[in-house]
């Protein structure tokens, strides 16, 4: 058995939307049709058990409205069936949205990458929400866990800090992709937002360049992650005081506790020791066409303008 690939998006549908989510559905088909072929969706295979040409509420749960609002009342998951094996899966915070496209097809191949990223996107605005998280649905990796979080009710930010914390920083292209077994997971953003060049080379120097940080930088750093940690499971036992692994000379060190306090000043003040010490060894990869800093020194594509150099 395979790894099947996954989807997850916040939402923040109520129960009266939640009914008409079928007909809803139905009703923007033809233009979600269009985005299967560069998936391979739109062929009909005969291992699916349930194959439906709209959108229809899972096999074992019943039709009428009454029913469907009382297994949402009751913080169970609901979900439907739709077109290309494609299904969707509500928590009470995300949806999943899965087919049988395998983990290793979106990992190696191009036009699955981008076909099912474009999939997810028309999802994200359906549901009025603007970033997803692609994993696998099953394995020993911490990656897949992250599914069993959607179903216990937790929250879109809930989930991200996880994989943080048990992953490491997300990756945003195949690019980067080096071990098709290693404990990856795949982050987009899809909102429309404003390019501030200050922020997204911050995050560009973090997310590759994270080898040029210092030990102590390193702990400051997950002694924030930590602080997430804790506010998002409101439980200060899991917070950075409390964790064994950053030493009680850290904890007593004022001046880890001022950073702490700040994360974006002191993660531009590491970029910038970076820049300044590493000059020779750092690639600031920008796009040709629109001169923005792309995601990653291998990357291909700009996500700011569109722009492919594959």
């Amino acid at each position: 058995m395979g790894q099947d690939l996954r989807a997850i998006i916040p939402h923040r549908l109520k129960p009266d939307r939640i009914i008409d989510l079928p007909e809803l559905l139905n009703s923007h088909n033809k233009r979600f049709l269009t985005l299967l072929p560069e998936v391979r969706l739109d062929v009909k295979n005969i291992g699916v058990k349930h194959w439906h040409d709209g959108w229809v509420w899972f096999g074992d749960q019943p039709n009428k409205t009454s029913d469907i609002l009382e297994i949402w009342k009751k913080s169970d998951v609901i979900g439907l069936e739709g077109p290309g094996s494609l299904f969707l899966s509500f928590g009470r915070q995300c949806a999943i949205i899965g087919s049988w496209i395998r983990w290793r097809e979106f990992l190696t191949d191009r036009r699955i990458f981008n076909g099912w990223r474009a999939i997810v996107q028309y999802f994200t605005g359906f549901l009025k929400a603007s970033s997803a998280i692609y994993v696998p649905d099953s394995g020993p990796v911490n990656a897949a866990v992250a599914e069993d979080y959607v179903f216990k009710g937790n929250s879109f930010e809930t989930i991200q800090r996880f994989l943080l914390e048990q992953c490491g920083q997300p990756l945003t292209t195949i690019d980067a992709v080096e071990e098709i077994e290693k404990d990856v997971y795949f982050y987009d953003d899809f909102g429309i937002k404003e390019y501030d060049e200050d922020s997204v080379l911050t995050k560009y120097m973090w997310n590759n360049y994270i080898k040029f940080t210092t030990e102590w930088e390193r702990k400051v750093n997950l002694a924030i992650i930590l602080n997430w940690k804790a506010e998002a499971y409101e439980d200060p036992t899991v917070g950075w005081k409390y964790n064994k692994q950053l030493g009680e000379d850290f904890k007593n060190d004022i001046n880890a506790h001022n950073e702490i306090k700040d994360p974006d000043a002191f993660r531009e003040k590491v970029r910038n020791r970076i820049l300044k010490e590493h000059k020779e060894d750092i690639f600031i990869n920008r796009c040709s066409k629109c001169n923005k800093i792309v995601r990653t020194p291998k990357a291909k594509q700009c996500f700011w303008c569109g722009y492919d150099w594959h």
